[in-house]
């Protein structure tokens, strides 16, 4: 939420909050898996100037994910499936990285027109 504070001076609040499925969360209603949500939020208050970049990094997320592959029938026989099948360990990582650049729009003079793109120049 941009005010602008003086001239060429824009206070800024930033609060982005990025959010994702979380299945290994989720509730069972009526037979149905509802994942449950994931998220992650920051927030900050900054004066930049026209054009001045705010970066925003550090919101890591890590996952840790188990996954088990087996040979269809031979992978299900209790004891013996084991030698039949593979258990893995999966991590990711991910960051957000968040990038705001305000710019200030300016009015023009009174009688002043603006050629819009796709369209011809005037001619007197």
């Amino acid at each position: 939420m941009p005010t602008i504070v003086d001239t060429g001076v824009i206070n800024l609040f930033v609060p982005p909050e990025v959010s994702s499925l979380d299945y290994n969360n989720a509730v069972e209603i009526s037979g149905f898996k509802v994942p449950a949500l994931r998220s992650r939020k920051a927030e900050t208050t900054v004066e930049l100037g026209d054009q001045e970049t705010l970066v925003i990094g550090g919101l890591i997320m890590e996952e840790e994910n188990e996954i088990r592959t087996r040979i269809p029938i031979l992978g299900h026989i209790p004891l013996l499936g084991y030698l039949f099948s593979d258990t893995r360990k999966v991590r990711t990582q991910n960051e957000l990285l968040i990038v705001v650049s305000p710019h200030l729009v300016r009015s023009l003079p009174k009688g002043a027109t603006v050629k819009l793109p796709g369209q011809e120049p005037e001619t007197k």
